[in-house]
């Protein structure tokens, strides 16, 4: 045994071989991803040779630092297009308040969305000090305050909240486990920046009855 749990085999490899694969189109040492990304050299070494647990934290900083989705560096460039992934087989990543559960990631011309299943612990709070694209959570149990760090935005059961992510920007749930989906979306780089968005799903069905 290796220590590991499945879920977090099912990342270390994909990540492992996206490192090496990203640093060497991009003609990067160690110590320059080190500097580029913030990650320690030797923990990027372990990475790369698919040795050690990932956090969230380090691969919001790879995805920060390389400019990639966080999709791209979890995935197996093998993997076919899914119709369904079992809870179990979802790509499992976590930090110290969140957890994800990455479903499935799908690109088109310039752009690329990836969905994933949110839960938000209590007790701490989880900070991202950015990464690409645009974010979009929809609540279903629990509060969440989140957003930019700035100007973070409470969302309860039944809300929608979308905000870019290149900034620093946090998750914190107020009471009891905070459960719901997340959708980042990378737009074609050229796009406009988005800007941040909140409405209520229950009133947002009320606007479209006659």
């Amino acid at each position: 045994m290796n220590g590991r749990t499945p879920a977090q085999s099912f990342v270390s490899g994909p990540l492992s071989r996206a490192i090496l694969r990203l640093r060497t189109q991009r003609g990067l040492s160690l110590s320059a991803l080190a500097d580029q990304s913030g990650v320690a050299k030797g923990t990027l070494s372990n990475l790369e040779r698919g040795v050690g647990n990932p956090t969230l934290e380090t691969i919001f900083a790879l995805s920060r630092g390389l400019g990639v989705p966080i999709g791209e560096l979890v995935s197996s460039e093998e993997e076919a297009a899914s119709t369904f992934v079992g809870r179990d087989d979802a790509r499992h990543i976590r930090g110290v308040a969140v957890e994800l559960m990455l479903y499935d990631r799908f690109a088109s011309t310039g752009s690329a969305t990836e969905i994933y299943d949110f839960r938000c612990l209590p007790g701490d709070r989880q900070v991202s000090r950015g990464h690409p694209g645009v974010e979009h959570i929809v609540v279903k149990q629990g509060r969440l305050l989140t957003g930019p760090t700035s100007s973070p935005i409470e969302v309860g059961p039944g809300d929608y909240v979308s905000f870019p992510s290149w900034g620093d920007h946090a998750y914190e749930a107020l009471d009891e486990v905070v459960e719901g989906f997340l959708v980042i979306h990378y737009p074609n780089p050229a796009a406009p920046s988005v800007a941040i968005k909140v409405e209520s799903l229950d009133s947002h069905a009320d606007r479209r009855k006659p």
